[in-house]
């Protein structure tokens, strides 16, 4: 999302939609550049030692 869009949010049916014409998002993914980045230090370390988000976030 950019500052300016509007989105509709249906609290009943659970959703979330950005209103945004599709040919100005596609544009916006071209010009994303994708950064591949292992996480070091403490945050490696909390990658192996916690589970998932979905499953509690718990040490193992």
């Amino acid at each position: 999302m950019s500052e300016g869009d509007k989105i509709h949010i249906d609290i009943p049916g659970r959703k979330l939609e950005l209103l945004v014409p599709e040919d100005e998002i596609l544009g916006r993914l071209r010009r994303v550049k994708v950064v591949d980045r292992k996480p070091k230090g403490i945050l490696m370390k909390y990658r192996k030692l916690v589970t998932n988000a979905s499953d509690g976030a718990v040490c193992r």
